[in-house]
């Protein structure tokens, strides 16, 4: 994929003009394409169609029960109490985790009996790969967005732009990586059919155009009375930052797209995605590591009472040792996650990011290996 790849103009009445003279074709091929697949599958099945058939139920039949235990084990009692910054950031990683699990886990239960059953040839196993990473990326970036603006309980939000907002966000989001993880699917088809530049890029510009859309859409739907009672209640104008970063990015967005960038427009969306997603597992380890590192090294602990016997220490030089490991926490954590944010631009460790690669466990379908990691740089 070429990240600076110029074409017309997405509003270019060329652009369009041949794409869709090439559609016809592209939809053709796009048939026979189907058509050679399920005939390959079914070749494949043979006489295990009844076994498959069994595996697929049992994994469909499970998702429904994952699903109704993940719903009670993230409810919670409803508390005026305003829990700590610490509580909040571990309901929120352990929230989106839960969230994001049932789906996730049933793709790649999926995955794990086409492979096991050999059913998919090379194309099918691309395909797979980006279906299966559509739903990661639906999953994933639901599950944070529920985790952060918490639209059902409002302590417990990392963000609290008010109960109305909170829903609008996630709602948002949610249909932002399905718009994504659609077209994502789509290109693949077209790749494999050998369609032309001018129909990827219209694919491309679309779901593009889409999610401009869905940008623009808090900068219509606030009123001015929520304004003034976010910053009222929050001491800060999130408001206008929210409307001052989303009006940047529709510029960046049309701007790119109608200069025929379109596909610099497409990884900025993927990038912001993705460093949302950092930024979100940053806040989460940071905040717990300097919450932990220092209540365990308080006296009101076990290990902190022990330690101070052992070193001969009072609580006024055992607390600083809490607020040093901290710190050093921090900037490991902050650095961990530069490398992540930079890794899809090219600079990264290899030995670093090769040993993480190694600790994630994958599948692998013909030619295609898929694993977490491959979602990610996805």
């Amino acid at each position: 994929r070429s990240l600076f790849l110029r074409t017309d103009g997405f509003f270019s009445p060329s652009l369009w003009r041949a794409a869709l003279s090439d559609a016809p074709w592209v939809y053709d091929q796009t048939r026979y394409f189907w058509q050679d697949e399920r005939a390959n599958f079914i070749s494949r099945l043979g006489d295990r169609q009844a076994e498959f058939l069994t595996v697929l139920a049992c994994i469909f039949l499970a998702t429904p029960p994952a699903f109704f235990l993940a719903r009670r084990i993230l409810r919670r009692k409803e508390s005026n109490l305003q829990p700590t910054r610490a509580r909040r950031a571990a309901a929120a990683g352990w929230s989106a985790l839960i969230i994001a699990a049932t789906p996730v886990a049933t793709a790649l239960a999926i995955g794990y009996a086409l492979s096991a059953y050999t059913l998919l040839d090379a194309n099918g196993a691309l395909l797979f790969e980006r279906l299966f990473e559509g739903v990661a990326r639906i999953a994933f970036v639901y599950a944070i967005a529920r985790a952060v603006f918490a639209p059902l309980h409002e302590h417990w939000r990392v963000l609290d732009p008010g109960d109305r907002r909170a829903r609008i966000y996630v709602r948002l989001l949610t249909l932002a990586a399905i718009i994504l993880s659609i077209t994502r699917v789509i290109e693949q088809i077209e790749a494999i059919v050998q369609a032309s530049v001018q129909v990827v890029i219209i694919t491309r510009g679309f779901g593009v155009m889409l999610i401009a859309l869905l940008i623009a859409t808090p900068l219509l739907t606030l009123s001015k009375d929520e304004e003034i009672a976010a910053e009222t209640a929050q001491g800060r104008d999130w408001i206008a930052l929210i409307k001052t970063l989303s009006a940047i990015a529709l510029v960046l967005i049309i701007g790119a797209c109608a200069i025929g960038y379109v596909s610099f427009a497409n990884f900025m969306i993927l990038q912001a995605a993705w460093l949302g997603a950092v930024l979100f597992l940053l806040y989460f380890l940071v905040v717990l590591s300097v919450s932990g590192a220092e209540t365990a090294f308080s006296a009101n602990n076990f290990f902190g009472r022990n330690l101070m016997r052992s070193l001969g220490l009072n609580k006024e030089q055992l607390a600083p040792i809490g607020v040093l490991i901290g710190g050093v926490l921090t900037v490991l954590a902050y650095c961990v996650a530069a490398l992540f944010a930079l890794a899809a631009w090219g600079y990264q460790s290899d030995d670093f990011l090769a040993n993480l690669r190694e600790a994630f466990f994958a599948i692998k379908i013909g030619d295609v290996t898929i694993s977490p990691y491959g979602v990610i740089g996805a």
